[in-house]
């Protein structure tokens, strides 16, 4: 199998059709057109995926300890059980994955920063039955969505609390930020 570069140079051949489990260590991916790739835990150690299209990729379970993630397009990609320790990449990147089923007060969370995208009164109506409020504009957030949850309000959450949380539901290991500082640890009361 041939890992392509968007425009089409071979960056590295594999000697097998799939890339799960592969040993890609150290590998130059800069710019792979990685678009749904099955990476299932993958070794990614030390990678360097700037650049990379990662879209859509299957990454649950991957090693992308101190892998390089600049600029990789992860949106939709599903980061389930990976392991980000020492990778350097850019939190809105890793945000824009696919968090899948998440538990009630996350989906809320993601639907109200949803909502500051497209209104509380186009989420409110799908709520009711509506129309998708994505169906004709990009989404920030890739996740299962539950109507039934849905209350107008503002986010309670800032994006370094928003990815410390998200990490924590689908078992991303990471240690760029251990946990968001509350209220109390800032100095309020």
């Amino acid at each position: 199998m041939e890992i392509r570069s968007l425009d089409g140079r071979v960056l590295r051949t594999v000697g097998t059709d799939s890339l799960c489990d592969a040993d890609l260590c150290d590998a130059d991916l800069r710019g792979a057109d990685l678009y749904r790739a099955n990476l299932r835990r993958a070794n990614l150690y030390g990678a360097n995926l700037r650049g990379a299209n990662l879209r859509r990729a299957d990454l649950c379970g991957a090693n992308l300890c101190d892998a390089d993630l600049y600029g990789a397009d992860l949106r939709d990609a599903d980061l389930r059980d990976a392991n980000l320790c020492g990778a350097r990449y850019l939190l809105l990147d890793i945000l824009s994955a696919n968090w899948g089923k998440l538990p009630d007060s996350l989906t809320l969370e993601l639907m109200r920063w949803d909502a500051l995208a497209c209104g509380e009164e186009a989420m409110t109506a799908w709520s009711e039955g509506g129309a998708c409020p994505f169906s004709d504009q990009p989404r920030e957030f890739f996740f299962v969505e539950k109507a039934r949850l849905w209350q107008p309000g503002p986010p309670t959450m800032n994006y370094v609390e928003l990815f410390v949380a998200l990490c924590e539901a689908v078992g991303i290991k990471q240690d760029r930020i251990k946990s968001a500082p509350s209220p109390q640890q800032e100095g309020g009361e």
